[in-house]
């Protein structure tokens, strides 16, 4: 399923969407600029500098959140033997989480961050699992999956 909040899987690349259909007609649409993307990627491969490391899913992100240790959130963090700095917009995202979330990498490329969002609720009541899918040395979020517990749609 495409999500225009982070990278396609295969083609590494932001899709363009035209946001909420109000009428049923929308004669300006994002088509033309997906499909020469696609033939783009398809003849020359993947962009310079785009994304190749790792790229869990939904399900496959959410179970490495459940055995990663909960650590603080700061502008160094260190996991997996490894000091991992976070850049300030990345640490501006990971506000949502307060100040501990389960941190663990996915090879040389990839860290996942997952905390339980608070928003509007109460200290003692925690929100849903979201799940930052991080790019390392570009400082990109890659994948943003919201709601983590509950699945996909088919």
């Amino acid at each position: 399923m495409r999500d225009p909040r982070h990278l396609d899987q295969d083609f590494r690349c932001h899709w363009n969407t035209s946001g909420c259909v109000l009428s049923g007609f929308e004669p300006l649409t994002h088509l033309p600029n997906n499909a020469t993307i696609t033939l783009l990627v398809k003849t020359f491969g993947p962009m310079p500098g785009a994304y190749s490391g790792p790229f869990p899913s939904k399900a496959e992100a959410f179970r490495w959140c459940t055995v990663a240790h909960k650590i603080p959130i700061g502008p160094s963090v260190f996991v997996d033997g490894r000091k991992i700095h976070i850049s300030e917009h990345i640490l501006k995202e990971c506000n949502r989480f307060g100040r501990e979330a389960r941190i663990t990498t996915c090879g040389e490329r990839c860290l996942i961050i997952g905390g339980q969002t608070y928003g509007d609720l109460p200290d003692s009541e925690q929100g849903p699992l979201d799940i930052l899918v991080i790019d390392v040395p570009n400082d990109r979020i890659v994948a943003h999956y919201r709601d983590a517990y509950t699945e996909d749609p088919p």
